[in-house]
């Protein structure tokens, strides 16, 4: 987010209208206190491992996530 500006746009869009933040994140990725508490649902999966991502995917669409 700190190279890109649109994430940014979007993620305080998303607070501003009150949507939900699902984080779907390769394992490993840090994901700061705040963001993890205003998220709804989050997710990681092994980058090296395609499966994982699918798997985690499936996992958030189970829960209404998506």
């Amino acid at each position: 987010m700190i190279e890109e500006v649109l994430p940014v746009l979007q993620m305080g869009l998303a607070v501003y209208l009150d949507k939900p933040i699902v984080i779907l994140a390769p394992r490993g990725t840090l994901i700061p206190g705040n963001l993890r508490a205003m998220a709804t649902a989050i997710e990681e999966f092994d980058p090296a491992d395609p499966d994982t991502l699918l798997a985690a995917t499936e996992r958030l669409a189970k829960r209404g996530a998506m």
